[in-house]
């Protein structure tokens, strides 16, 4: 891996964004369940916080895809997707190699 100063910024800013973002989706979800939670019975309500969700998991999704391609961490062709999802929730710490 032969990544720059910049190439690392990069990633630190694209990763900074998608938390900013991460933190107004769940502001919005958290409306849309007080709203649900005090009763409200509107379509609206409910698509909102499937809207959120499912935001927020692709928002998820794409952060681990780009920590994955930073590192150069080979994702399966034909199961990409599952790959991606078990290393976004891997418990391998710092500085650990074999996970």
């Amino acid at each position: 891996m032969n990544d720059t100063m910049a190439d690392i910024e990069l990633l630190i800013s694209e990763l900074q964004s998608d938390l900013t973002a991460l933190s107004e989706l769940e502001a919005t979800n958290r409306k849309a369940q007080a709203r649900i939670d005090a009763g409200a019975d509107v379509e609206l309500d409910f698509a909102m916080l499937g809207y959120t969700l499912h935001n927020i998991y692709n928002l998820l999704e794409n952060s681990f895809y780009r920590i994955a391609r930073h590192f150069e961490n080979n994702l399966n062709q034909e199961y990409w997707h599952k790959d991606l999802l078990h290393r976004g929730n891997s418990p391998c710490g710092a500085g650990t190699r074999n996970c």
